[in-house]
């Protein structure tokens, strides 16, 4: 969904969800929230259990992690992230996170990039199964080692945002 097309319970659900993955910063997260271009809800039963999202990172950031990580690629292609992916632990493997991932990246043809920690082999497994790869080496992130994972833009009139 569209953050303009949520209600204010929804992305108030989905704020709290990301936050519970432990991964983002709380300052401001909402307002990051409203402005991203595609927010993906995973529910079962009703109850939202998986978050995934397509969002236009600060170019601060973008060229932070593209410099961290010495990867080769020029961070100015890549206007989109793919990120806030979180599943909660009794979701786990039941394949939401993949489900997510297929719904926000299908007609996603532009340059786009993720990181995830390094020892996240099942994130690592979803993007690189749907067209990313790891580019340049591992970096400190916050609280964990990080790896950057990229997708050149696919030949299709469609874009994503």
């Amino acid at each position: 969904m569209r953050p303009c097309d949520c209600s204010q319970q929804e992305l108030d659900s989905y704020h709290k969800t990301v936050l519970n993955g432990g991964q983002v910063q709380a300052e401001g997260l909402l307002q990051l929230i409203k402005t991203a271009d595609w927010l993906g809800f995973g529910m079962i039963d009703k109850k939202l259990v998986s978050v995934a999202a397509i969002k236009q990172p600060r170019k601060s950031y973008r060229n932070r992690v593209f410099s961290e990580s010495k990867s080769m690629e020029n961070p100015i292609a890549f206007n989109l992230e793919y990120g806030w992916a979180y599943t909660v632990p009794s979701c786990e493997g039941l394949g939401m996170a993949s489900g997510l991932a297929d719904l926000l990246l299908m007609e996603c043809n532009d340059y786009i990039f993720s990181t995830t920690g390094v020892g996240n082999l099942v994130m690592k497994h979803v993007l690189t199964k749907r067209g990313f790869v790891e580019s340049g080496i591992p970096y400190k992130g916050r609280d964990e080692t990080k790896v950057l994972l990229v997708r050149r833009a696919r030949m299709s009139t469609q874009r994503c945002a």
